[in-house]
C-alpha cells in the first residue's frame, strides 16, 4: 500500500518542482511547511498542504499571493476562506484551496495553502514534526489501508478523496490512543460519523 504513497509523493514532488510554488511562497514569507499526509508519506489521494507563517493578516497581500498562486500553469479552480471569521474552532488565518492539473500527466492536484499566526504556525509545525517521529512502516501502512477504506467520490472533479478533516482522527485513533486493528479503527471512525 505504500508503494503507491510513495508514487504519489513523487508525482507531487515533480509537480512541485514544475510550478516553483516555493519560489512563489518565498517572497511573503520565510517560515513555511508541509503538512498533512504528503509531510507524513501517507498519500492515498493527490492532495498537498502547505501551512506559513503569515506575519501580517493583511487581505490585500494574502491576494496578491493567489494572484500569483492562479497564473500558475494548469491552475483550474481556486478557493479563499477567511478563517479568522469563518471557522472559530479552526486555527486563524487565510486559506488558498488550489485545483491543479500536472500538465505532464494531466492529473488533478489540490494544494491547499494556509497562512497563519506565528504561535499557530509554531504548533502546527511541532505537530507535524512530532507526528512524523511516530510513523514507523507499520504505522503509515495502517494509516494508508484506512483511508483507502475512506475514500469517496468527489463528482465535482470525478475523483476519490478522503471525507474533510478525516486524518486528524485516523492519526488520532492510531499513533495517539495506539489501536492497531483496522476493524477497530473504522468502528471507531464509525461512532463519530467518518466511516
Amino acid at each position: 500500500m505504500l508503494k503507491n504513497s510513495l508514487k504519489l509523493k513523487n508525482e507531487a514532488n515533480t509537480l512541485l518542482e514544475r510550478i516553483e510554488i516555493i519560489k512563489i511562497l518565498s517572497r511573503y514569507t520565510n517560515e513555511y511547511c508541509f503538512v498533512g499526509s504528503y509531510a507524513n508519506n501517507t498519500m492515498v489521494w493527490r492532495d498537498i498542504d502547505i501551512c506559513f507563517y503569515l506575519n501580517e493578516t493583511n487581505i490585500e497581500k494574502f491576494f496578491n499571493l493567489g494572484c500569483e498562486l492562479a497564473n500558475l500553469d494548469g491552475v483550474c479552480a481556486m478557493k479563499f476562506n477567511n478563517e479568522f471569521i469563518l471557522n472559530p474552532n479552526k486555527p486563524d488565518g487565510f486559506y488558498w484551496g488550489i485545483d491543479i492539473i500536472d500538465k505532464s500527466n494531466g492529473e488533478l492536484w489540490k494544494i491547499d495553502i494556509k497562512g497563519v499566526q506565528l504561535d499557530t504556525y509554531i504548533d502546527i509545525k511541532r505537530y507535524t514534526e512530532e507526528l512524523i517521529t511516530k510513523l514507523d512502516f507499520e504505522i503509515q501502512e495502517l494509516i494508508v489501508a484506512v483511508k483507502n477504506k475512506l475514500l469517496i467520490r468527489d463528482s465535482r472533479y470525478n475523483r476519490y478523496r478522503t471525507p474533510h478533516g478525516s486524518s486528524f482522527y485516523i492519526y488520532d485513533l492510531i499513533v495517539n490512543k495506539e489501536i492497531r486493528n483496522i476493524n477497530i479503527v473504522l468502528k471507531e471512525l464509525k461512532k463519530i460519523g467518518i466511516y
